[in-house]
């Protein structure tokens, strides 16, 4: 097999990933538990946002970076999240003028059973692999998504 066949078998395991993922069945069912009426892509916002106990928090627009989409959209999933009581806005102690979004213990507690679950998964998808390989692909994978996030960097316009 040559390269050009790897690139091949790798850009179709991302369409076909996406598709999986797409399907949300994981944080749906998160959902389903604590916050039922929540649009799915809020959980990508709550991935964002970090705890009280780990530190100050993240401005809107740090949101919308990371999860390239513009200010305004990221605005409403922290008030989805905020309605739901997942995460608070704070003011920052740096800047009064500056809101910061912070997870609350209940987003917390819905990102843990998300990785619970996830786990659970992926624990049970390679159960037949040996550490070594589980080790390989682990390190391979943050290797890969590293590359391709700067790659897609580079593509955005600014």
């Amino acid at each position: 097999m040559d390269r050009t066949d790897s690139i091949e078998r790798i850009g179709g395991g991302l369409v076909q990933m996406k598709l999986m993922i797409g399907r949300r069945v994981i944080g749906r069912t998160a959902m389903a538990n604590q916050a039922a009426t929540m649009e799915v892509s809020a959980l990508d916002a709550l991935s964002i946002v970090p705890g009280a106990e780990e530190g100050q928090g993240v401005m809107i627009n740090e949101i919308a970076k990371a999860m390239r989409v513009d200010q305004s959209r990221a605005s409403r999933l922290v008030s989805t999240l905020v309605g739901h009581g997942l995460v608070e806005r704070r003011v920052s102690s740096n800047d009064a003028r500056r809101a910061l979004v912070v997870r609350t213990a209940r987003g917390s507690e819905m990102l843990a059973e998300i990785a619970q679950m996830r786990n659970a998964l992926i624990s049970e998808v390679i159960s037949d692999w040996s550490d070594a390989d589980a080790e390989r692909f682990s390190k391979l994978m943050i290797r890969f998504l590293d590359g391709f996030d700067a790659g897609l960097s580079e593509l955005e316009p600014e």
